[in-house]
Protein backbone atom coordinates (compact mmCIF):
# COMPACT_ATOMS: atom_id res chain seq x y z
CA UNK A 1 0.00 0.00 0.00
CA UNK A 2 2.62 2.64 0.53
CA UNK A 3 4.40 1.66 -2.49
CA UNK A 4 1.28 2.58 -4.10
CA UNK A 5 1.21 5.63 -2.21
CA UNK A 6 4.57 7.25 -3.47
CA UNK A 7 4.64 5.33 -7.07
CA UNK A 8 5.77 7.14 -9.82
CA UNK A 9 2.37 8.36 -10.93
CA UNK A 10 -0.42 10.44 -8.36
CA UNK A 11 -1.95 7.94 -6.85
CA UNK A 12 -6.38 7.52 -8.58
CA UNK A 13 -7.57 8.54 -4.81
CA UNK A 14 -5.25 9.90 -2.64
CA UNK A 15 -2.89 11.91 -5.43
CA UNK A 16 1.07 12.94 -5.17
CA UNK A 17 2.66 11.51 -2.08
CA UNK A 18 6.29 12.44 -1.41
CA UNK A 19 7.19 10.29 1.48
CA UNK A 20 4.79 7.90 3.65
CA UNK A 21 5.84 6.44 7.38
CA UNK A 22 3.53 4.24 9.75
CA UNK A 23 4.85 4.23 13.96
CA UNK A 24 2.82 1.54 16.15
CA UNK A 25 3.66 1.73 19.41
CA UNK A 26 6.75 4.46 19.24
CA UNK A 27 8.41 2.70 17.06
CA UNK A 28 8.71 3.16 12.70
CA UNK A 29 7.68 0.30 11.18
CA UNK A 30 7.44 1.20 7.40
CA UNK A 31 8.19 3.81 5.26
CA UNK A 32 8.68 5.01 1.82
CA UNK A 33 9.63 7.46 -0.30
CA UNK A 34 8.71 9.06 -3.37
CA UNK A 35 9.64 11.74 -5.84
CA UNK A 36 8.85 15.46 -6.22
CA UNK A 37 9.49 18.03 -9.42
CA UNK A 38 12.56 19.62 -9.26
CA UNK A 39 11.41 23.73 -7.43
CA UNK A 40 13.62 25.59 -9.90
CA UNK A 41 14.19 26.66 -13.10
CA UNK A 42 14.43 22.98 -14.48
CA UNK A 43 11.27 22.74 -13.52
CA UNK A 44 9.85 25.33 -16.15
CA UNK A 45 10.30 22.63 -19.06
CA UNK A 46 8.34 20.43 -21.11
CA UNK A 47 8.81 17.18 -18.86
CA UNK A 48 10.07 18.37 -15.53
CA UNK A 49 13.12 16.44 -13.68
CA UNK A 50 12.09 14.76 -10.35
CA UNK A 51 14.47 14.38 -7.26
CA UNK A 52 14.20 11.12 -5.26
CA UNK A 53 13.55 11.96 -2.03
CA UNK A 54 15.10 9.65 0.88
CA UNK A 55 15.36 9.73 4.73
CA UNK A 56 17.47 12.71 4.58
CA UNK A 57 15.02 15.01 2.32
CA UNK A 58 13.26 18.37 4.16
CA UNK A 59 9.56 18.19 3.66
CA UNK A 60 7.76 21.35 4.38
CA UNK A 61 5.43 21.50 6.82
CA UNK A 62 2.59 23.39 5.57
CA UNK A 63 -0.25 24.06 8.24
CA UNK A 64 1.11 21.21 10.37
CA UNK A 65 3.19 24.12 11.71
CA UNK A 66 0.10 25.58 12.61
CA UNK A 67 0.27 22.71 16.16
CA UNK A 68 3.78 23.29 16.42
CA UNK A 69 2.89 27.19 16.84
CA UNK A 70 -0.09 25.89 19.09
CA UNK A 71 2.15 23.60 21.26
CA UNK A 72 4.59 26.89 21.64
CA UNK A 73 1.85 28.71 23.33
CA UNK A 74 0.85 26.28 25.71
CA UNK A 75 5.05 25.88 26.75
CA UNK A 76 4.80 30.06 27.44
CA UNK A 77 1.20 29.68 28.88
CA UNK A 78 2.83 26.50 31.45
CA UNK A 79 5.62 29.21 32.49
CA UNK A 80 3.26 31.86 33.65
CA UNK A 81 4.35 34.07 30.04
CA UNK A 82 0.42 34.27 29.46
CA UNK A 83 -3.49 32.93 30.21
CA UNK A 84 -4.94 31.84 27.10
CA UNK A 85 -8.18 33.58 28.03
CA UNK A 86 -6.34 36.92 28.03
CA UNK A 87 -7.07 39.26 25.19
CA UNK A 88 -4.29 39.20 23.13
CA UNK A 89 -1.42 42.30 23.12
CA UNK A 90 -1.94 42.77 19.36
CA UNK A 91 -0.86 46.34 18.97
CA UNK A 92 -3.42 47.65 15.97
CA UNK A 93 -5.74 46.35 18.41
CA UNK A 94 -5.19 48.32 21.24
CA UNK A 95 -7.95 51.63 20.72
CA UNK A 96 -10.06 51.87 23.27
CA UNK A 97 -13.11 51.37 20.72
CA UNK A 98 -11.66 48.69 19.00
CA UNK A 99 -13.85 46.00 19.43
CA UNK A 100 -10.79 43.21 18.33
CA UNK A 101 -9.41 44.22 21.77
CA UNK A 102 -12.02 41.21 23.04
CA UNK A 103 -9.86 38.78 21.21
CA UNK A 104 -8.45 36.22 23.49
CA UNK A 105 -5.30 33.89 23.10
CA UNK A 106 -8.13 30.80 22.78
CA UNK A 107 -10.17 33.00 20.28
CA UNK A 108 -6.70 32.78 18.09
CA UNK A 109 -6.04 29.09 18.49
CA UNK A 110 -9.49 27.76 18.11
CA UNK A 111 -9.67 29.71 14.84
CA UNK A 112 -12.52 31.60 15.98
CA UNK A 113 -11.91 35.27 16.68
CA UNK A 114 -14.24 36.80 14.08
CA UNK A 115 -12.11 38.64 11.65
CA UNK A 116 -12.75 38.41 8.07
CA UNK A 117 -10.26 36.53 5.74
CA UNK A 118 -10.49 34.10 2.87
CA UNK A 119 -8.40 30.91 3.18
CA UNK A 120 -8.23 29.83 -0.70
CA UNK A 121 -5.03 28.99 -3.10
CA UNK A 122 -7.24 29.51 -6.57
CA UNK A 123 -4.56 31.60 -8.42
CA UNK A 124 -7.26 32.65 -11.12
CA UNK A 125 -10.16 33.61 -8.53
CA UNK A 126 -11.41 37.26 -9.26
CA UNK A 127 -10.14 38.63 -6.00
CA UNK A 128 -6.59 37.33 -4.95
CA UNK A 129 -7.11 35.36 -1.90
CA UNK A 130 -5.75 36.37 1.69
CA UNK A 131 -3.70 33.59 2.38
CA UNK A 132 -1.90 33.96 -0.78
CA UNK A 133 -1.19 38.28 -0.35
CA UNK A 134 -0.28 37.31 2.80
CA UNK A 135 2.30 34.03 1.95
CA UNK A 136 3.76 35.40 -1.15
CA UNK A 137 2.14 39.06 -2.17
CA UNK A 138 2.17 42.33 -0.29
CA UNK A 139 1.43 41.32 2.77
CA UNK A 140 4.80 38.63 2.88
CA UNK A 141 7.09 41.00 4.41
CA UNK A 142 5.18 41.46 8.16
CA UNK A 143 2.75 38.58 7.85
CA UNK A 144 1.01 39.07 11.01
CA UNK A 145 0.66 42.72 10.85
CA UNK A 146 -1.22 42.07 7.22
CA UNK A 147 -3.40 39.25 8.97
CA UNK A 148 -3.68 41.42 11.96
CA UNK A 149 -5.14 44.53 9.60
CA UNK A 150 -8.24 42.68 8.92
CA UNK A 151 -11.64 43.77 10.53
CA UNK A 152 -14.04 42.08 12.89
CA UNK A 153 -17.43 40.60 10.74
CA UNK A 154 -18.30 38.35 13.46
CA UNK A 155 -18.46 37.98 17.74
CA UNK A 156 -15.23 36.58 18.84
CA UNK A 157 -15.53 33.11 20.36
CA UNK A 158 -19.25 32.36 18.46
CA UNK A 159 -20.11 30.02 16.06
CA UNK A 160 -20.16 32.60 13.45
CA UNK A 161 -16.26 33.53 14.48
CA UNK A 162 -14.89 30.35 12.75
CA UNK A 163 -12.64 30.50 9.93
CA UNK A 164 -9.98 28.38 9.06
CA UNK A 165 -6.90 30.91 9.04
CA UNK A 166 -3.09 31.13 8.23
CA UNK A 167 -3.26 34.64 9.01
CA UNK A 168 -4.82 33.96 12.60
CA UNK A 169 -1.70 31.21 13.47
CA UNK A 170 0.75 33.96 12.58
CA UNK A 171 -0.76 36.69 14.61
CA UNK A 172 -0.98 34.49 17.30
CA UNK A 173 3.08 33.55 16.66
CA UNK A 174 3.89 36.82 16.50
CA UNK A 175 2.02 37.63 19.81
CA UNK A 176 3.75 34.75 21.63
CA UNK A 177 6.79 36.43 20.44
CA UNK A 178 5.98 40.20 21.87
CA UNK A 179 5.18 38.16 24.84
CA UNK A 180 8.23 36.63 25.53
CA UNK A 181 10.06 39.73 24.01
CA UNK A 182 12.09 37.92 21.53
CA UNK A 183 13.39 38.74 18.05
CA UNK A 184 13.79 36.23 15.13
CA UNK A 185 16.70 34.74 16.49
CA UNK A 186 15.33 34.36 20.30
CA UNK A 187 12.21 33.04 18.85
CA UNK A 188 14.10 30.06 17.18
CA UNK A 189 16.11 29.32 20.50
CA UNK A 190 13.12 29.44 22.47
CA UNK A 191 11.29 26.71 19.87
CA UNK A 192 14.39 24.41 19.75
CA UNK A 193 14.92 24.57 23.21
CA UNK A 194 12.11 23.74 24.38
CA UNK A 195 9.92 22.23 21.82
CA UNK A 196 11.68 21.02 18.76
CA UNK A 197 15.66 19.53 20.15
CA UNK A 198 13.95 17.57 22.77
CA UNK A 199 12.06 15.28 20.92
CA UNK A 200 14.73 14.46 18.62
CA UNK A 201 13.91 17.13 15.91
CA UNK A 202 16.88 18.69 15.74
CA UNK A 203 17.18 19.00 11.95
CA UNK A 204 13.70 21.13 11.55
CA UNK A 205 14.44 24.47 9.65
CA UNK A 206 12.07 27.38 10.35
CA UNK A 207 10.93 30.51 8.62
CA UNK A 208 10.66 34.01 9.22
CA UNK A 209 9.24 37.13 7.61
CA UNK A 210 11.31 40.31 7.20
CA UNK A 211 9.85 41.98 10.08
CA UNK A 212 11.40 38.69 12.32
CA UNK A 213 7.70 37.03 13.18
CA UNK A 214 7.89 33.09 12.72
CA UNK A 215 5.97 31.86 9.58
CA UNK A 216 4.11 29.79 12.35
CA UNK A 217 1.23 28.87 9.55
CA UNK A 218 2.98 27.51 6.88
CA UNK A 219 6.98 26.94 7.77
CA UNK A 220 8.98 24.84 8.96
CA UNK A 221 10.90 22.10 6.68
CA UNK A 222 11.91 19.03 8.58
CA UNK A 223 12.70 14.94 7.36
CA UNK A 224 9.99 12.48 7.71
CA UNK A 225 11.34 10.92 10.77
CA UNK A 226 11.15 14.28 12.44
CA UNK A 227 7.67 14.39 11.47
CA UNK A 228 7.08 11.34 13.18
CA UNK A 229 8.59 12.50 16.28
CA UNK A 230 6.39 15.32 16.34
CA UNK A 231 3.15 13.44 15.53
CA UNK A 232 3.78 11.39 18.47
CA UNK A 233 4.09 14.63 20.54
CA UNK A 234 1.34 16.04 19.59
Amino acid sequence: LLDELVGPDPHPVFGPTFAAAVVVGGRLVAERYGRRVVQDLRGLGDDPPFDQLDASSELLSWSMAKSLTSLAVGIAAADGRLDVADPVPEPQWQAADDPRRAITWHHLLTMRPGLRWTEAYELDAPVMPDVITMLFGEGADDAAAFAASFPLVAEPGSDAAYTYSSGTTNIVAANLQRVLGVDAAGMERFLRDRLLDPIGMTSARLQFDAAGTFLGSSYVHAPLREWCRFGLLA
